[in-house]
């Protein structure tokens, strides 16, 4: 098939109409796309749509609205808690949600002399949202108020740290300045309509509000009391407290008709302390207000910390949209993750407040971690907020320790594997939860004897057969691309660990999965052949670039993971099949441009690509620099079907393309027309009519090849991150930024990235993009670190994530002279070699090498672009050395021979 005379640039006229080469995005996108910029803060219209995820990871979902309320509560019921959840076609890319108050909760600020202001944008003239995951800040002013007021509001998040990155609270610290030239008294409180148990029909009993005073907080904690034999969902408690001294806690007499400014008017107008349990009875008001009184001079500011905190452990719930959790044996046993530590609301308070410098400390050094940045605002952003997907509904932890995830909010079970394995977020930000999913459900209880993997552990079998394609009853459902991913995410998970415990334990299982996956390679050329059921729900057969190229990955982590495991032997079957599999990737399936799907003509009647351009072709060279394995398809040829992807793939108007494009129809809109995105396949060179064969609509309202004529956002991060890593830097760029402006807050949740539901995780590939921007290669357990950054190099800077710590790096270059410093801000890390990129020529280096108080002159060469440095012994770097390891390598003069 390589056959370069046969390319000819857009044989199809019309398919260059609807995506032309060259993109018509204009000089002044392009410049903007390196530009450092700053923090972006909405504010009007903008704010309608916002939603950030405020919530502890796997705690249920809550949002952060634009105008600072606490919104879309979705925390009383472990799943199917919400009509608008689990629909996997993913209705809210086109039709986006405001996010909703279920129930009357807010706060208000009151100054003498003016009416109580709520605050959000009936209360203030002026409201600006920043979102900075996991922080969001919210500005209020209005010419009528003396007082201004900002809000910054987030859960504790440490990275490395899922314990306490886990609590089910928010915490919002109000700050108030005084712009008068007098002393403004003024009173601040927050309000809450008792929520518990909020299903119908409700349940025999009374909800109930009770008081609590510690010397260093105080509020209310609301609940019910159930007659014998209830048990009803959303059964729990829930708790809301201001921080500090003094501070007044009362019942609102009457509630309005509607929340908003009546409310506040009602919450802040209230008098009178109250002592004792109160109740009243379901579909009754249950109001409880704390606040608190300050006197401020003028220019004078304070500080007022409110906590809201929730507790509903139980697992239970209902039929939703598509799938249940039901198939998880004892569920209905199971409780969250956070009832291990804490047995109601009012203990998770006690716990953030007695902890609350550290906790809140860290969060915020964290967040200007990450920020302390060469790269553009727009670009952190963008890269690092999907984590918040942790923070929603999509994931779960049980009281076992065990993680558990759906595809998107409370849509398709199992944490399938050909999803979640394009999400590298996770893996850097919280490494122990991927471990654990790796030992416990991949090769745990999804394993068979053979090698093989069911791709959604329980999830795979129960009752949904479009999603459980079995060639044999009895085997393994076993999705191909899903089982190589995993056996790459071993190996990534093993180099973000201290030691290598991890690989140790799972090693002879994971080589089962390798010596398995050779087996459908039945003519030992490197490529797989037979049925390959893949993450567009269809089986798929013949040679498929997409497959392939992950087995080329798996190949080679499997070489270097045995060769750590001491099994020599075992390497080196796996080098001479990866070499012969990288010759056939070129020579089977190179068209000259890109990749191609060879189908096999035995199976006439089964969904195939044929010659056309699809997004993952690359995708295990993509996976490669990812996780720091060696070259498995060529550079020339990678880089070439990169570029025919931008070229053939990326439509400038996606809508115009679905509109246009009438061969294959239909399609979930995560594009709407106007909106750039690269089409999931494209067919430059022919009808594609044998691929658009009709297959089952797996209950999504969508058949399989109506995928193709989708944008999904995982799979354009993946390309994304790989165009970058392969010097196509404005591209991949471009490719990030199309998405961020797909989500700009003027058209829908910059919060909520849609595929097959809500806050899909396979978008956090995201961060992929900014490994490779980095160009970051680290092994925990051989003690080695690199960075090759992609963007500019010359004087760069980032956030970095290692095994036992994180912190700063930056560097600079200046002609002959290479300087570097690695400074952690929170744990520690071992080093035993730095490598770093100058790109010079070959030549002689000197490195200065400091860490710990002693310096060290070593000589090194570089070669290739590259110097790898050898550190003494090994140096250990902890948070209390301000000065960090610090490199300076200059270049020697060459002598004259």
């Amino acid at each position: 098939m390589n056959d370069v005379s046969r390319r000819k640039p857009y044989p199809d006229p019309e398919h260059a109409r609807l995506i032309p080469p060259e993109k018509p995005f204009g000089r002044e996108w392009w410049a903007e796309l390196r530009q450092r910029g700053a923090a972006r803060f909405y504010s009007g219209n903008d704010l309608r749509y916002i939603g950030m995820p405020v919530s502890g990871i796997c705690t249920g979902q809550v949002y952060l609205s634009g105008e600072g309320r606490l919104c879309h509560w979705d925390v009383f019921k472990s799943y199917g808690g919400r009509a608008d959840s689990g629909d996997p076609r993913g209705p809210h890319y086109a039709f986006p949600q405001i996010p909703d108050q279920p129930f009357a909760q807010g706060f208000a600020l009151r100054c003498a002399g003016d009416r109580a202001r709520s605050l959000d944008q009936a209360g203030f003239t002026t409201v600006e949202f920043c979102g900075a995951y996991p922080t969001g800040t919210v500005r209020y002013r209005d010419p009528g108020c003396p007082v201004t007021v900002e809000l910054e509001a987030f859960s504790p998040f440490i990275p490395l740290d899922e314990e306490d990155s886990g609590l089910p609270l928010v915490l919002l610290s109000y700050t108030l300045r005084n712009m008068n030239s007098s002393r403004v008294e003024l009173d601040i409180g927050g309000w809450l309509d008792n929520p518990v148990c909020p299903f119908s029909p409700p349940p025999r009993g009374q909800r109930t509000v009770k008081p609590l005073t510690a010397p260093d907080h105080s509020g209310l904690e609301f609940s019910v009391a159930l007659e014998p034999g209830q048990s009803p969902d959303g059964n729990g408690s829930m708790t809301l407290a201001l921080l500090g001294q003094p501070l007044d806690i009362r019942l609102v007499p009457q509630l309005p008709v509607a929340a908003g400014q009546p409310m506040a008017d009602a919450a802040m107008a209230a008098r009178g302390g109250m002592v004792a349990e109160a109740r009243g009875e379901f579909g009754s008001p249950l109001v409880g207000v704390v606040s608190t009184h300050r006197s401020l001079a003028p220019g004078e500011s304070t500080t007022v910390v409110f906590a809201v905190a929730w507790h509903f452990a139980a697992y239970t719930g209902g039929k939703v949209f598509f799938s249940t959790m039901e198939n998880i044996p004892d569920l209905t046993r199971k409780r969250r993750y956070y009832s291990r530590r804490f047995p109601d609301s009012r203990s998770v308070v006690g716990y953030a407040v007695a902890n609350f410098e550290r906790l809140a400390g860290l969060t915020r050094l964290w967040t200007r971690t990450w920020y302390d940045s060469t790269l553009p605002f727009w670009f952190l952003d963008r890269t690092f907020l999907n984590i918040s997907i942790l923070a929603t509904q999509t994931c779960h932890r049980f009281d076992d320790g065990r993680f558990y995830a759906w595809e998107g909010v409370d849509s398709c079970p199992g944490t399938c594997q050909h999803v979640w394995m394009y999400a590298q977020a996770m893996a850097h930000v919280f490494p122990e939860l991927e471990r654990i999913t790796r030992e416990r459900v991949d090769y745990g209880i999804a394993y068979h004897a053979d090698g093989t993997m069911d791709y959604r552990a329980e999830g795979s079998t129960h009752g949904e057969q479009a999603i459980a394609p079995m060639e044999n009853p009895g085997e393994a459902v076993l999705a191909v691309d899903g089982m190589a991913g995993t056996v790459i995410r071993i190996y990534r998970e093993h180099k973000m660990s201290a030691s290598p415990d991890f690989l140790r334990r799972l090693w002879p299982r994971v080589r089962k999965s390798i010596e398995f996956m050779m087996t459908l390679d039945k003519d030992v050329d490197g490529l797989l052949e037979g049925p390959q059921y893949n993450t567009l729900d269809a089986t798929w057969y013949g040679r498929i670039p997409s497959v392939s190229s992950l087995f080329l990955g798996v190949l080679a982590v499997g070489r270097a993971m045995a060769l750590e495991m001491g099994e020599p032997q075992f390497a080196a079957v796996c080098e001479r099949r990866l070499q012969a599999g990288r010759t056939s990737f070129v020579a089977k399936l190179f068209n000259g441009e890109y990749f191609e799907h060879e189908p096999d003509r035995t199976k006439p009647d089964t969904l195939s690509l044929d010659d056309g351009c699809y997004i993952d072709q690359v995708l295990g060279q993509s996976w490669a620099h990812q996780v720091g394995y060696e070259r498995v398809i060529p550079a020339d040829e990678s880089r070439s079907a990169l570029r025919s992807i931008w070229k053939y793939s990326l439509a400038p108007d996606a809508g115009a393309y679905r509109e246009g494009f009438k061969r294959i129809r239909g399609g979930r809109w995560y594009a709407m027309p106007g909106e750039p995105g690269i089409i999931m396949c494209t067919w430059p060179l022919k009808d594609p009519e044998r691929a658009a064969i009709k297959h089952t609509d797996m209950g999504l309202g969508v058949s399989a090849e109506a995928y193709f004529n989708e944008c999904m956002n995982g799979f354009e991060y993946e390309v994304a991150a790989h165009m970058i890593a392969e010097g196509m830097v404005d591209e991949g760029l471009a490719v990030t930024r199309v998405i961020d402006q797909r989500y700009s807050p003027s058209r829908r949740n910059p919060w909520n990235e849609v595929e097959c539901g809500d806050h899909y995780s396979r978008s956090m590939a995201s961060f992929g993009v900014f490994l490779t921007a980095c160009g970051l290669d680290y092994h925990g357990p051989a003690q080695t670190l690199g960075f090759d950054p992609k963007v500019q190099p010359e004087d760069f800077r980032c956030a970095v994530l290692l095994a036992e710590g994180w912190g700063t790096y930056q560097q600079r270059i200046r002609q002959d002279r290479f300087v570097a410093n690695l400074t952690l801000r929170h744990g520690r890390t071992q080093l035993r070699r730095f490598t770093v990129h100058p790109h010079w020529e070959d030549s002689a280096v000197r490195v200065h090498a400091s860490a710990g108080g002693s310096s060290h002159e070593l000589q090194s060469n570089c070669s290739a672009g590259r110097v790898e440095i050898e550190l003494p012994a090994f140096m250990q770097l902890l948070t209390d050395d301000p000065r960090g390891l610090s490199l300076s390598v200059e270049r020697q003069p060459a002598r004259a021979s």
